[in-house]
């Protein structure tokens, strides 16, 4: 038996791919977004309908979510955040605070000391969600299952476990008790 010795040259490295995906190297960005895809379009042809439908819902979640991480990264640069930021939020599960961004293209809803950005049109989206629920407690499982598929960053930063969660009742009361439904929503 050969002994095998581990050099920078040993084409059968295992650090260079795992699980068939090559792994990152410096200065490799545009070649390994080209390998990810190349890989995906392979994976793809074996996908049946149902998989390729849940595949583009989940391409549309990560991509909705890099937007809403490239806003909120941009909002924060802000001078009025930075310095509300410093105060600190005293908030639990049964106060809540919002704020409007100075161009209304976004809001900042504080509950349980967590700081959670919206764009305008996801904040249209909670307040369709509360005007059109029967009580609080269908509200509070209309809000949890959108933050489910849109904003699990919410439900983890704000400490929303359940349905069921006080959390979810102040949004419900704040936001219709506050905001109406325009005429074309």
């Amino acid at each position: 038996m050969k002994k095998q010795t581990k050099t920078g040259t040993d084409k059968k490295s295992p650090a260079k791919k795992v699980s068939g995906i090559p792994k990152r190297e410096k200065g490799t960005h545009n070649r390994q977004k080209d390998e990810l895809i190349k890989h995906l379009k392979i994976m793809i042809k074996d996908l049946n309908e149902e998989g390729l439908k849940f595949l583009i819902q989940q391409a549309e979640i990560i991509l909705h979510n890099m937007q809403v991480k490239k806003q909120v990264k941009k909002l924060q640069n802000k001078e009025y955040i930075k310095d509300e930021a410093k105060k600190g939020p005293v908030s639990t599960k049964l106060t809540i605070e919002v704020k409007e961004g100075e161009d209304n293209s976004y809001f900042v809803i504080v509950i349980n000391k967590a700081r959670n950005f919206f764009a305008l049109d996801e904040m249209r989206k909670l307040v369709k969600i509360c005007h059109l629920s029967k009580d609080k407690k269908d509200a509070s499982r209309r809000l949890h299952n959108w933050l489910s598929k849109n904003r699990k960053d919410v439900l983890i930063d704000t400490d929303i476990r359940g349905t069921a969660d006080p959390a979810l009742d102040t949004i419900y009361n704040f936001l219709k008790s506050n905001y109406t439904l325009k005429g074309d929503e």
